[in-house]
């Protein structure tokens, strides 16, 4: 007979009967405990509740309270038996699974802070925002950030040798009419 370690396998190993079969036998035990509390206000409310009635309507009420009894104490000895197996599986844990749980959670904070240190000194090399770079290593926070500040950059305006003044194209020493507005506004 194979031995099982927990409900599940059982019901796992059965496709669900025994679960449903134990629920069958807790159903049927609390219709007859149903039943037989009402038997016994029937019987005590009957005119024939005498000698033999009433011995057997005392055993009928000795029962129940045995089986209210069985039942809170296999309730409390399932509450106790589920507190001991979580804390031997808490037990089961070795220390070497501790320490090794412990080593990841260490690398990952340290791979954390080699990143953060990265982003800071990328930041700083580029003028970008720590909080806008990506990427993994130094190479690729580089490229991230100089795209980053290229798209960033307005585009440059172009230049004009005298900002404010503007070319009124030929030079106008040639063109007669320029002379004769020239004298009209006392330009000249």
């Amino acid at each position: 007979m194979r031995q099982y370690n927990d409900w599940e396998e059982i019901d796992k190993d059965t496709n669900g009967l025994v679960t449903s079969l134990t629920y069958m036998v807790l159903f049927l035990n609390d219709q007859v405990y149903n039943y037989t509390v009402s038997l016994m206000e029937v019987i005590r409310n009957s005119e024939h509740y005498r000698h033999n009635a009433k011995r057997t309507a005392n055993a009928i009420e000795r029962e129940i309270n045995a089986y209210n009894t069985n039942i809170f104490r296999i309730a409390k000895a399932n509450k106790e038996a589920a507190d001991k197996l979580a804390a031997m599986e808490q037990e089961r844990q070795t220390d070497s699974e501790k320490i090794a749980d412990l080593a990841n959670r260490l690398d990952e904070k340290e791979r954390a802070e080699k990143r953060a240190k990265l982003v800071a000194k990328v930041a700083k090399e580029k003028g970008v925002p720590a909080d806008l770079i990506a990427g993994d290593d130094e190479e690729s926070m580089a490229a991230w950030a100089d795209r980053l500040k290229e798209a960033m950059t307005p585009p440059r305006l172009a230049k004009v040798s005298k900002p404010g003044t503007f070319d009124r194209g030929g030079g106008g020493d040639g063109d007669p009419m320029r002379g004769v507005v020239r004298q009209l506004f006392g330009n000249e």
